[in-house]
């Protein structure tokens, strides 16, 4: 949800749209044979051919494929599903209800996008250990051999290449097969009993009832790419955009508060009708340099692979193999081109294309997947958009019309699910193996309301009930401060409209209390990096308090340019803006609208503050962490402090780490936390008497390593300096979740209000976790935010945390709303971001105090 009223991001790309930190991926297969182009499949030699073929363009071509990889948040991949630890802290009660603070919150009903399964008493599922002889090492050998031999098996069962779950137990201990391997090799299997499983704490019972789902879904006739299910038979064709939208399915079993419950959300596969080579042939045709701007087009993509529908991310073009190269098999050498006529039936068109290749993931590696898989481009297809089509606003709204699901819409698709589930014999079948059944409607849930927190403006406090850009206008600014001092700069081309626009400052801010003088003006006169570098040094020298920069367009090499020149090496603030943006639209005066956001942004980066938030807690230091990996070099990971130092939340300090392992970060995550402690004492006099760190950024698998690296190295250091009484929370915060709420208005599905919350039914029996929704949805489906707390010994009520966290979502000086997360998690990701995409190393101090990266 982005919208233009409330965002202070319109003046420019100095501040880029509040994207949703949305994660590509892209699974991978074995369906390839090539292994690199030595028989051995050694990704070295491969890489020292590759490095030699294209000597000419490798400075040019390792530049494109380092933009298109992208930064990647968080420390480490993920290793499972579902994370099955234990991290409730002791003593707290998980839910709101009952507490003081919550007997003032309003009861909302509501629905989720969860199905419950029934399924008999005393549920047990039976481990098994499982030995092959002669050994096999390769897993995905082991597992096949398995499969092959077993058919006769006919109740639930699933086999991890070491142990097997079953839902029934073998009348014989140890039950042996006889069997033979494809190649005609025989095999014995013997399979022994090891106990009985009851607990929905062990993992193998989640693995055994996300197989049987997936056979259930399998009955539907879906398509699987990737990890997903999806309908190709309801695909939605977009011919002018020769794009293809494929609905789909993201479905997870698990042990909830309110019993085992299946969540259903759903998804949508963008699909390109065209494949690598018609991009290929387009490439070649239109460019001169065809290569660079192939590479520039599939590094980092993901396609699909029609013939055996796996999903592969390209990292490489091998222009020295062809369809007729050869790669070695057991029966001896094979060209590609033969290979897919025999395996596939699929007689290739093109003999001249070069081959795409993509670098197996180590999961995958460690079971026997070659570590260089090769690919036809022919026979792959792009999945998601272009960044042309992303820059095409029609595109992307024609896009998101067809996406973006308003709640009934959404509950229908759900429930319809559900009853072709039900009524599909095949997926009947699959549920009998567990002697489940699964509802046909969604669950129902008992949330509270938030009320909204007071916002603090110059003249008086107001509790405002939606966005309050106007009365910023009407109460002015919390702190607005004085900008007496300061610089413009931009190409004699736009002086007329920088000069138009810094008068519209002025005019925008006149009742607010910000008290703008006019700036000093440099004009350049093209525009030439070299000589925007020498003028920011003639200006600096005059130490300002703030620079404007009016750029001609978003180039990020000059963007590049200046936030290191001003944010490493000069240390001043800086206001990046675009001069299309500012300019009168239609012949009108100036866009009072930009120059507002702009003005407030300038006063925060000079150590202003647009409001305050009223939070009813004294001596709280409030702190959120989040992490990036550089993009130049992915061994180095930046970590980013930011900390809100007074009650009202109007003054931050912020810091940044370079770290490139797990000892690092935490070494450096602890200092940075007692850097931000001290600077506490200095501006309150004292030191905090609580602590309350929100973390971002931390996926399913990632929290035990979390809670190593950083929540226990943490609490040992504040023990050490403040006592065994110092009360200390740790938060994690996750925006990307499949949950889905909804409010019933008389039968018809609604997007919640503001400040719903839930703590209840589907949160989970091992943690102190709820559901927050912060934000308005006018568009399509309101996604919740999912918080887990896994350290807490502030002793607030579950319901004066959750309240808290809601109130600190009102603090992005950005927005003049509610946003997704606490206000110092989004600014922790923007601090990280610019040093991971701009600047390459962390800032210099001297502005440790003043939100300069905003």
């Amino acid at each position: 949800m982005d919208r233009a009223r409330g965002r202070f991001n319109q003046g420019g790309y100095d501040s880029p749209r509040d994207r949703g930190d949305g994660r590509g991926s892209g699974g991978s297969g074995n369906n390839s044979p090539y292994a690199g182009p030595s028989s051995s499949g050694n990704g070295n030699d491969y890489k020292r051919k590759r490095e030699s073929s294209v000597a000419s363009d490798s400075s040019t071509l390792s530049e494109l494929k380092r933009q298109r990889s992208g930064p990647k948040h968080g420390k480490i991949e993920r290793r499972l599903r579902v994370d099955l630890d234990y991290t409730r802290p002791e003593g707290v009660v998980k839910t709101g209800y009952g507490s003081k603070d919550a007997a003032v919150q309003q009861v909302v009903h509501l629905t989720a996008n969860y199905f419950h399964l029934t399924n008999k008493p005393n549920f047990i599922v039976y481990l098994y250990h499982v030995d092959m002889e002669p050994d096999i090492d390769v897993t995905i050998i082991k597992k096949a051999v398995f499969r092959d031999n077993t058919t006769h098996i006919t109740f639930g069962k699933i086999y991890d290449g070491t142990n097997l779950y079953t839902t029934r137990k073998f009348d014989n201990d140890p039950y042996e097969i006889e069997g033979t391997r494809k190649d005609g090799e025989k095999v014995k299997i013997t399979i022994k009993f090891v106990k009985e499983v009851s607990s929905f704490q062990d993992l193998g019972i989640y693995q055994l009832l996300n197989s049987i789902k997936r056979r259930a879904i399998e009955g539907l006739k879906l398509q699987l790419v990737g990890r997903n299910f999806y309908d190709a038979v309801a695909k939605i064709p977009i011919p002018n955009l020769r794009l293809e939208i494929w609905p789909g399915y993201v479905t997870s079993i698990r042990q909830h508060d309110a019993n085992l419950l299946m969540c259903c959300e759903l998804d949508s596969k963008v699909m390109r009708m065209e494949t690598l080579y018609e991009i290929y042939r387009g490439c070649v045709k239109n460019h001169r340099d065809y290569k660079v701007a192939f590479y520039k087009e599939v590094i980092g993509r993901t396609v699909l692979t029609d013939y055996n529908n796996k999903t592969y991310r390209i990292d490489d073009v091998d222009y020295e193999q062809t369809p007729e190269s050869t790669f070695e098999t057991k029966a001896g050498p094979v060209s590609f081109k033969d290979y897919y006529l025999k395996r596939y039936n699929i007689r290739l068109r093109s003999l001249d294309q070069p081959l795409l290749m993509s670098r197996s993931k180590e999961k995958r590696k460690r079971g026997g997947e070659a570590e260089i898989i090769a690919l036809i481009p022919e026979l792959c297809r792009a999945t998601g958009i272009t960044e042309e089509m992303r820059s095409n606003f029609q595109s992307m709204r024609n896009l998101s019309e067809i996406m973006r699901l308003n709640p009934m819409k959404r509950v229908d698709r759900l429930r319809t699910f559900s009853r072709r589930l039900n009524d599909t014999p095949e997926c009947r079948q699959a549920l009998n193996q567990l002697e489940m059944k699964l509802d046909s409607d969604l669950i129902s849930i008992e949330g509270r309301l938030i009320p909204k927190p007071e916002i603090l403006f110059g003249r008086q406090g107001a509790k405002v009930s939606k966005e309050f850009s106007h009365d910023l206008r009407n109460l002015g600014l919390y702190k607005p401060g004085v900008l007496n001092n300061w610089v413009a700069i931009s190409t004699e081309r736009d002086a007329r409209a920088t000069e138009d626009f810094c008068r519209a400052l002025k005019q925008s801010v006149e009742r607010s209390g910000l008290q703008i003088y006019n700036p000093r003006f440099v004009h350049l006169r093209g525009d030439h990096k070299d000589e925007l570098i020498r003028k920011i040094d003639d200006v600096v020298n005059q130490d300002p308090q703030i620079i404007l920069f009016v750029v001609p367009n978003n180039q990020a090499d000059r963007y590049q340019a200046i936030k290191k020149k001003l944010c490493i090496e000069k240390s001043v603030p800086s206001q990046v803006v675009v001069a299309r943006t500012i300019q009168p639209k239609g012949g009108r005066g100036p866009n009072l609208s930009v120059a507002t956001k702009v003005a407030v942004q300038m006063s925060c980066k000079i150590g202003g503050a647009p409001w305050g938030i009223k939070v009813p807690l004294t001596g709280m230091l409030i702190i959120g962490f989040d992490v990036s990996h550089d993009t130049k070099n992915k061994k180095i990971t930046f970590g980013a402090l930011v900390a809100s130092l007074d009650q009202n939340q109007s003054k931050f300090f912020s810091c940044v780490s370079q770290h490139q392992d797990d000892a690092q970060l935490s070494t450096d995550f602890t200092l940075n936390v007692m850097k931000a402690i001290k600077e506490f004492q200095k501006v309150n006099g004292s030191n905090p008497t609580k602590l309350l760190i929100y973390r971002d950024g931390v996926g399913e698998g990632q929290i035990a390593h979390v809670r190593t690296y950083e929540k226990e190295p943490l609490e040992k250091m504040l023990k050490s300096q403040f006592g065994e009484d110092f009360r200390f929370a740790f938060v994690i915060v996750n925006k990307k979740t499949n949950t889905r709420l909804f409010s019933m208005d008389r039968g018809n599905p609604q997007n919640p209000p503001p400040g719903t919350v839930c703590d209840t039914k589907i949160t989970l029996p091992e943690r102190y976790d709820f559901f927050l929704i912060p934000t308005d949805c006018r568009q399509g489906t309101v996604s919740p935010t999912y918080f887990n707390v896994i350290a807490d010994t502030l002793g607030l009520p579950a319901a004066k945390m959750q309240m808290l966290t809601y109130y600190l979502c009102h603090g992005y000086f950005n927005w003049t709303d509610a946003i997704t997360v606490p206000a110092v998690i989004k600014l922790a990701g923007k601090l990280a971001f610019l040093c991971s995409q701009h600047l390459h190393q962390a800032p210099a101090i001297w502005q440790q105090q003043r939100l300069y990266f905003l």
